[in-house]
């Protein structure tokens, strides 16, 4: 199976679980909702990257991202189901300081590998912190979770999805409307 078949089944999959849990494309924010913490949840794409040993400890491991998408899709979970794109930069820009930073979220982590035999893989990673972010490029300290399948240094990968677990609050991203 390539690489784009494989994403092909996990889109579908995703959206066939939407629509089976009957998903609600498209709800807008609205002042009925009550005040409550909701659920957001993030997917992140980049072109390319590689696993590589942190500048900051060579014993840690980071994963640099290039060509990262301008937008960033943030959505909550049922009941709620709001969405919104957002700019990349911004919603980078809020890691550890609004956004995580009491704990770190775990990411699933889709990609194919730099080798012509591997048609794509999925690991699930600690993201443990973001290093930096600049110009369409992102750094983040990465644990691997997967005991099965360790990133070693070293290995490139391309057409990157980082699907990004909750971050729960009320409102997010201006949306005022949310929690009132």
């Amino acid at each position: 199976m390539n690489f784009s078949k494989l994403k092909t089944r996990l889109f579908a999959l995703l959206m066939m679980t939407l629509f089976l849990s009957n998903f609600s494309f498209g709800q807008k924010a609205t002042s009925k909702s009550k005040k409550k913490d909701v659920a957001w949840f993030m997917t992140l794409n980049a072109k390319s990257g590689k696993v590589m040993p942190c500048e900051s400890d060579s014993k840690k491991k980071c994963l640099r991202l290039e060509g990262v998408s301008k937008h960033t899709v943030i959505f909550s979970d049922r009941p709620d189901r709001f969405y919104k794109k957002v700019d990349t930069k911004d919603f980078l820009s809020k890691w550890g300081k609004e956004i995580f930073k009491d704990a770190s979220p775990n990411a699933a982590l889709v990609h194919k590998e730099d080798n012509p035999e591997n048609e794509g893989d999925a690991n699930v990673l600690d993201l443990k912190k973001l290093i930096s972010h600049k110009d369409g490029s992102a750094v983040f300290e990465i644990k691997v979770l997967d005991k099965d399948y360790d990133l070693k240094n070293g290995t490139s990968l391309e057409n990157i999805s980082l699907f990004i677990d909750d971050y729960t609050a009320c409102c997010w991203w201006n949306w005022g409307t949310c929690c009132n």
